[in-house]
């Protein structure tokens, strides 16, 4: 376990630190223990969130940076990188703090150092330039405390608060005495969600592997960190090895891996995979040609769907859907799919969080591919049929897979040119 002064060496040899793991794996208390540590030792030591950066005016945040950099033993530690990198004032961000970075000091200054907080899927947002996180030494997370307790009766709140990861907006908003097994499941797919959402496709095989081992694998020090809390180490009988807590129920997110099928005919389930593979993409594109099959979707499944997908704990913000114009040689205006919404029932709260256009083929060409574009990760998912996710027909061999390419420029010009439906 890395060691506040553990990082204050790494500092003082002229690194940068990069500390990655899953909400819950002890980042934030890490962070906050080294700002403590360096500030009694003397360094310049900035501690702020994710949050505090992105609400900062530009000229403001550099301003923020001279200022620090100005003073003899600069550093600035930031809690939730990962809100940092999905708001669209990354790239200036990023770009702000590379430069006070490989600024050199004037007088006899140490020059900055940053410290960030990340996820392991953070790693796939890229920016267009070189960025002060290719250069940033990895610290893995491996402060966590143990989840198996939360399995026990009786737990008080701050048990709740162990079994959410350390994430209070997990909990039920007045936790007390016995918590009931429905409200701990609850919790469980919620979980779920959020964190598998959050492991690149590597990550999910590892804890695929580990669900099925038995007797249970061994640790890997290099790669099972950042499986926490979904994983923890056990080392009960002298050997340590990972182990799912017992306090999260394992088939809440073995349903949620590439490596299962599709959930067939479960409307439910089905949101949760979806939700699960947006991570934390504030406004993930659904692209699906026949979306716009008004003549042949039940539209109530749409909007219970939807629904279903804003209803968890780590939804996105919005999703944007993406659909051709035309199907089956007939055109679908924005009007056509406006009314089947209206009549489907869709709440205009539901609405709120979705954004509809339609493309057309003599625009982009034809968009066979079914995907869920992630746009700040630069990542898409191959999706099963629009029909298989909501469940309107058996499921065979379809599911979900992360696709390797990275060229998403049809999807995006798709998008932009698109024609928008109104509610």
């Amino acid at each position: 376990m890395t060691t506040p002064a553990d990082a204050e060496r790494m500092l003082f040899e002229g690194d940068s630190l990069n500390v990655v793991g899953l909400p819950g794996s002890g980042q934030s208390r890490l962070l906050r223990d080294l700002h403590a540590h360096l500030s009694a030792g003397g360094w310049d030591s900035e501690l702020m969130t994710g949050q505090e950066i992105v609400n900062l005016p530009s000229k403001r945040f550099r301003m923020a940076l001279a200022d620090l950099s100005a003073k003899p033993m600069p550093v600035l530690l930031i809690d939730d990188y990962g809100r940092v990198l999905m708001d669209e004032a990354a790239d200036r961000i990023e770009r702000n703090l590379f430069a006070a970075v490989e600024r050199l000091p004037t007088n006899a200054n140490e020059y900055l150092r940053v410290v960030i907080a990340s996820s392991p899927r953070d790693r796939e947002i890229v920016s267009p330039l070189s960025t002060l996180r290719d250069r940033m030494r990895v610290i893995d997370c491996l402060d966590v405390e143990a989840h198996e307790a939360c399995a026990a009766a009786g737990l008080d709140q701050q048990a709740w608060i162990t079994l959410a990861g350390g994430n209070p907006h997990f909990l039920p908003e007045t936790p007390s005495g016995a918590p009931q097994p429905s409200a701990v499941a609850g919790i469980s797919r919620a979980l779920a969600s959020w964190y598998v959402g959050k492991l690149r496709a590597d990550g999910m095989e590892r804890l695929a592997r580990i669900l099925r081992d038995s007797p249970p694998s061994r640790w890997r020090p290099e790669t099972d960190p950042t499986l926490l809390p979904l994983v923890v180490r056990d080392e009960s009988d002298g050997n340590a090895v990972a182990v799912p807590p017992s306090a999260l129920d394992r088939s809440a997110y073995e349903d949620l891996l590439y490596t299962k099928r599709w959930p067939e005919r479960d409307l439910h389930r089905s949101a949760a995979r979806f939700r699960a593979r947006c991570g934390d993409e504030p406004s993930p594109i659904w692209v699906d040609s026949f979306l716009s099959d008004t003549s042949t979707l039940d539209f109530r499944l749409v909007v219970q769907f939807l629904e279903a997908v804003f209803g968890e704990h780590g939804a996105p913000q919005s999703v944007r859907l993406l659909s051709r114009a035309t199907v089956a040689g007939s055109t679908v205006s924005p009007g056509d799919i406006a009314a089947a919404m209206y009549a489907a029932g869709a709440p205009t709260s539901t609405l709120a969080r979705i954004e509809w256009r339609q493309y057309r083929r003599a625009t982009v060409g034809n968009l066979h591919d079914r995907q869920l574009v992630l746009p700040r990760r630069g990542v898409a998912i191959g999706l099963p049929p629009a029909d298989i996710i909501l469940g309107l027909r058996d499921v065979g061999n379809e599911t979900d897979s992360e696709l390797r390419t990275a060229e998403h420029s049809a999807t995006l010009t798709a998008w932009r040119t698109g024609t928008p439906v109104t509610w």
